[in-house]
């Protein structure tokens, strides 16, 4: 997906209160800060609306968050200046409640994360720049595309992370989707009572992802809805191609450290260490 071809423009605005981040950080963030070197240069590709590419950076991590949607980067950018205005406001009140003869000591600031626009399988992307590690969760590897570009994507994954580095992946279990098919749907948090449902599903002998977008206005409910091939790359495949270039690969059940099963696993995830 090329910046020009924003499919996530419609969803951007809507995406964090569809998204149930706490309890989601609350239990992949242990996995990621217990893999990803102290202090760590982290590439989070198709970082979204920013949740993960910002709880690194609070965990101390320098962090290039990078989108192909200018949509999805404005949230990240809003929701990085909202938190740290709330952050500035707490501190100085803290400030003021100290005692002045009280030894202070100051709190260090979680470092900006830097925001990039690009289409991360190009190889000028981010000026060709390395990472000690890459990220792309929440199904960013299926989203590049066809066949093609997906696996153009996971090539300029590997081609950002540095010798010796990591590289971590996450998305849906083609394998279960094809058993069960997969049904999702959530509703806002606000009054407007916007509902999103996501449907992956097996047709033929491919898998298929449908978007329905339900809106609730003054004229009464409008539907948006979009259809696309789902192009993942199964487990035993992704694990041969990166087993060439990295000393250890691993199967996870997402991104909870319990082993990965084809036919229980929503989704899959990989952890790669060691470029070689």
């Amino acid at each position: 997906m090329s910046p020009a071809e924003d499919r996530f423009a419609s969803v951007a605005a809507h995406y964090d209160r569809w998204v149930e981040w706490e309890p989601r950080l609350k239990k992949e963030m242990p996995f990621l800060t217990a893999r990803i070197p102290a202090g760590a240069t982290v590439l989070d590709a198709g970082c979204g609306t920013g949740a993960h590419a910002r709880a690194l950076a609070a965990a101390g991590h320098r962090v290039t968050g990078a989108d192909a949607s200018a949509a999805m980067l404005a949230q990240a950018r809003e929701a990085e200046a909202r938190i740290a205005g709330a952050s500035s406001s707490a501190e100085a009140c803290i400030a003021e409640a100290r005692s002045a003869d009280a030894e202070d000591t100051e709190t260090p600031r979680t470092a900006a994360v830097e925001w990039v626009e690009c289409d991360i399988s190009d190889a000028a992307a981010i000026g060709g720049r390395r990472f000690d590690a890459v990220l792309a969760l929440g199904n960013v590897l299926p989203a590049f595309g066809d066949a093609d570009a997906v696996h153009r994507g996971l090539v300029a994954l590997v081609a950002r992370t540095s010798p010796g580095g990591v590289l971590i992946l996450q998305y849906l279990n083609g394998e279960r989707i094809h058993a069960r098919g997969r049904l999702v749907a959530k509703g806002s948090d606000d009054a407007t009572g916007d509902i999103w449902v996501r449907h992956h599903f097996e047709a033929g002998d491919k898998l298929w992802f449908h978007s329905y977008q339900l809106r609730h206005g003054e004229s009464g409910w409008t539907a948006e809805v979009r259809a696309r091939e789902y192009n993942d790359v199964p487990a035993v495949e992704v694990a041969a191609l990166l087993a060439q270039l990295f000393e250890r690969v691993e199967l996870f059940d997402g991104l909870t450290g319990n082993p990965f099963d084809p036919l229980e696993s929503d989704s899959l995830g990989v952890l790669a260490t060691g470029r070689r």
